[in-house]
């Protein structure tokens, strides 16, 4: 027998499961590279992998700050509400589900707006090499997912 966090008993079961699907695709990726348009490697970003993760399960991502002002990152956000941080910043593991009131209350997931993401981030989002890396990394992910 297993001990039950109690934050289970504040997760719609739907959102456990979800989730657990998710960390098992995200768990079974493979290591490969990423390419910039210079043929320079890239690391995986929280980015990258929340577009597609996003795309791969139909939910939305934001991105934003961890932490506000924080670190740039991107992260799920369930149909309920709940965040799920398919690359947490710091951690080794993931993705984590949490809860939405923690989240709020603790002011660890800030979405910035369209107009600010376009802003800060607009020139890489936009780039070929971030699109072909969402698109590689959703073609892994639908291979890890089924």
């Amino acid at each position: 027998m297993r001990m039950t966090p109690y934050v289970v008993s504040q997760l719609p079961p739907a959102d456990i499961e979800l989730w657990k699907r998710i960390r098992a695709a995200v768990e079974a990726l493979p290591d490969f590279d990423i390419r910039n348009d210079k043929d320079e490697k890239v690391e995986l970003s929280c980015h990258i992998l929340a577009r597609a993760v996003s795309t791969t399960f139909g939910l939305g991502f934001y991105d934003g700050f961890y932490r506000s002002p924080g670190f740039d990152h991107s992260w799920i956000v369930t149909s309920s509400g709940n965040v799920i941080d398919v690359y947490p910043i710091g951690t080794l593991g993931g993705p984590l589900l949490i809860d939405a009131f923690i989240s709020r209350e603790l002011n660890l997931y800030c979405p910035m707006s369209l107009g600010k993401v376009e802003e800060h981030f607009g020139k890489k989002f936009n780039s070929e090499w971030f699109k072909k890396a969402v698109v590689e990394v959703r073609s892994k992910l639908q291979e890890t997912s089924k």
